[in-house]
């Protein structure tokens, strides 16, 4: 991190969401998670946090209403910057450009140089998750309301697609999570319902229960 700019994460807030998804991971929680596919930095403003916080919390209400069992109030919100690509080129007319993987990573424009990977993006979006998070800690003390971020690793370029394999799937839920703590790694489906229920319980059955010591 550059330096002089301040972690928009503290490790006590890393602990206690652990903590809260052990309960989840045990059925005493569930996770209610909204948000937009991909995030516009210059929509940051207050009243821009307000509209998902709301959502977020009358969602997890008419969860817990149905469901009895109170719901963890999660955002797609401060890091929602990039998206994958399937293809790192862009055919646009005849030329061949690097993929647009949104406004933290390049432009759209199809022109060469703002296809390029932008370093200064990535600071303009610090920036706005920045005043993200800063505004759900105001909202959060105002309604005593926790709601908790979340994003997706789109800058890495890698994802699992319903194509991946259960010994790739368990190799990297190895390397993120080796002692297999609840709370540590969670999973989050995104391959629709057949795979869902053919190669799912065939992956947890293969991957063993969790350490919950």
């Amino acid at each position: 991190m550059p330096t002089g700019l301040r972690s928009l994460v503290a490790g006590r807030e890393v602990r206690r969401l652990r903590e809260v998804l052990v309960r989840c991971a045990l059925g005493n929680l569930h996770v209610v998670q909204l948000g937009d596919c991909a995030e516009d930095p210059d929509a940051s403003d207050p009243r821009t946090v307000r509209r998902p916080v709301g959502l977020t919390g009358a969602l997890a209400g008419v969860w817990q209403m149905s469901t009895g069992t109170p719901a963890v109030r999660e955002g797609r919100m401060a890091g929602q910057y990039a998206k994958p690509r399937s293809r790192p080129m862009d055919k646009v007319g005849v030329r061949t450009l690097p993929v647009y993987q949104w406004l933290m990573v390049n432009r759209p424009d199809p022109r060469e140089a703002d296809r390029r990977p932008l370093p200064d993006h990535m600071l303009h979006c610090y920036d706005a998750a920045a005043r993200i998070v800063d505004g759900l800690a105001r909202l959060s003390d105002q309604a005593q309301l926790a709601v908790w971020t979340s994003h997706e690793a789109f800058v890495p370029d890698y994802e699992l697609k319903p194509t991946a394999m259960p010994e790739e799937v368990l190799e990297l839920c190895a390397a993120l999570a080796p002692v297999r703590q609840p709370g540590r790694l969670t999973l989050t489906s995104r391959v629709g319902p057949k795979p869902w229920t053919s190669d799912c319980p065939r992956w947890l059955r293969r991957s063993g229960p969790p350490d919950t010591r």
